[in-house]
């Protein structure tokens, strides 16, 4: 919804030549950020936001207009809220990328903590259960590390790895059909 203030005063702003240019870069970030990760990068983050300040300023029209207490009260809401939400996905995803660090090192108990606090701040996610089913794998805990990797893949049957993690822990029939399940998936890596 952020996103979309600058165009409030577009009529405004395009009188100007500059404006029409910043309409122009604004529009270009925003429709590339839908089909790419743009906003993780801090550079391309600060050429949208700088460019969308710039067309507030240029589409303003020079009244101020006071908030009533009401309305500042809902907006003050919504950004803690927003903010709120935010801090919880961000320390999810770290934690994620801490449980991911610590198993790349072969440091499987940091990484079984770290995936149970990314589980923690993202219940909703299956990254985590799959982290904590390949920290349990390593470990040679194949009945704990299967119960994780089936609850990941109830979340995210899409998951690749979850299936050939899963093929590992498993025997037979059980194991055969989870590994053409990873070895089906659209982002499964062929050798």
């Amino acid at each position: 919804m952020a996103l979309l203030v600058p165009f409030a005063g577009v009529r405004r702003a395009i009188r100007e030549p500059v404006g029409v240019a910043a309409l122009a870069a604004y529009v270009a970030l925003l429709a590339h950020a839908v089909l790419d990760w743009d906003w993780e990068l801090p550079a391309v983050t600060f050429c949208t936001v700088f460019l969308g300040v710039a067309l507030v300023r240029l589409g303003s029209s020079g009244v101020r207009r006071r908030l009533r207490a009401g309305s500042r009260t809902v907006l003050l809401l919504a950004a803690t809220a927003l903010g709120a939400v935010a801090v919880v996905v961000h320390v999810g995803n770290g934690a994620l990328a801490d449980a991911q660090d610590a198993l790349d090192r072969g440091e499987t108990t940091l990484a079984r903590r770290d995936a149970e606090r990314a589980r923690r701040f993202a219940p909703w996610a299956a990254e985590p259960l799959r982290l904590l089913g390949e920290a349990e794998l390593a470990e040679g805990r194949p009945v704990a590390a299967r119960r994780h990797l089936l609850r990941s893949l109830e979340d995210d049957p899409g998951s690749w790895d979850a299936w050939l993690d899963l093929a590992l822990v498993t025997r037979g029939d059980e194991r055969v059909r989870a590994h053409a399940r990873g070895r089906a998936q659209p982002a499964c890596p062929r050798a």
